[in-house]
């Protein structure tokens, strides 16, 4: 979705609520400082590593639930015996409703809203621009290998009478 259609959601919600919801989705800065809480937070004003990022999107795609992420689940012995199992620390934040109204929204694009017109990115000029011209092509080669040998799994359908409002009633 294209930045704009963020910024003005922002607007409405607020800045404050809107920092307060990434937080709670796992959102934080690479260097442990406080997010930074400016108008152009939804343009990524953060620094935010690989890890904390994909967490934060899993906190969405699993309706909610935010695991702090791990490097090792278990330890096991030479023969394959589990000698400890480390549990995961998992918290709901957000409405399961409402995250996979999220989903929904980040897999179907962009509510017909504006892109961004007339940009010059790594020497190349784009017409316009959105996630699927620079960043949708890097995103999807990442995830591929990423996800390589991961079976695929179905998101749910939102809930379409309580969160398909806005993309059902806006105008096009």
């Amino acid at each position: 979705m294209p930045n704009p259609f963020f910024l003005r959601l922002e607007e409405r919600v607020g800045l404050c609520q809107t920092v307060r919801t990434a937080q709670r989705l796992g959102l934080a800065r690479r260097d442990g400082t406080p997010l930074r809480e400016y108008e152009t937070f939804t343009l990524g004003i953060n620094e935010a590593d690989t890890v904390t990022v994909a967490a934060t999107y899993a906190t969405l795609a699993a309706h909610g639930l935010r695991c702090a992420p791990r490097a090792v689940k278990e330890v096991r012995e030479g023969s394959g015996k589990v000698l400890h199992a480390l549990a995961p620390r998992c918290e709901q934040v957000l409405d399961a409703a409402v995250a996979d109204a999220v989903t929904g929204l980040l897999r179907t694009g962009g509510l017909g809203r504006p892109t961004l017109t007339g940009l010059t990115v790594g020497g190349r000029r784009y017409d316009t621009m959105d996630g699927a011209t620079v960043p949708g092509p890097i995103w999807r080669a990442s995830m591929a290998g990423a996800l390589r040998g991961t079976p695929a799994s179905r998101f749910p359908e939102p809930d379409e009478a309580r969160f398909g409002g806005c993309r059902l009633a806006c105008p096009q």
